[in-house]
């Protein structure tokens, strides 16, 4: 295949991808993350609070802000180790294509 042709397939692959996150944050999404499943409202009513936690580096913070406190205390009855929440917020963010993050 022409290289020419790789970058059209690649570029169409990356649109796709990036569509569907745009529609996520439009409609709110599940993330499915250890066996459980956590509602992402849409990106329109996430807490403003929220957004300036993630802007400051505060991730608990910006995560109950986007999850909600009764879904966040489920994720902490399940996970007590830092890189438990970066994988879950590595999730969210694959969900909003880091667009809370400026």
């Amino acid at each position: 295949m022409p290289v020419s042709r790789k970058r059209a397939t690649a570029s169409k692959r990356s649109q796709a991808s990036k569509a569907r996150k745009a529609e996520a944050l439009a409609e709110g999404a599940d993330v499915e993350f250890d066996g459980e499943t956590y509602t992402i409202p849409p990106y329109e009513e996430w807490d403003i609070d929220a957004l300036e936690a993630m802007d400051d580096q505060r991730y608990t913070v910006a995560i109950r802000g986007i999850i909600g406190d009764d879904q966040y205390s489920t994720f902490r009855s399940r996970h007590s180790k830092i890189g438990e929440l970066e994988a879950f917020l590595t999730k969210l963010m694959d969900v909003g294509d880091g667009k809370g993050n400026s």
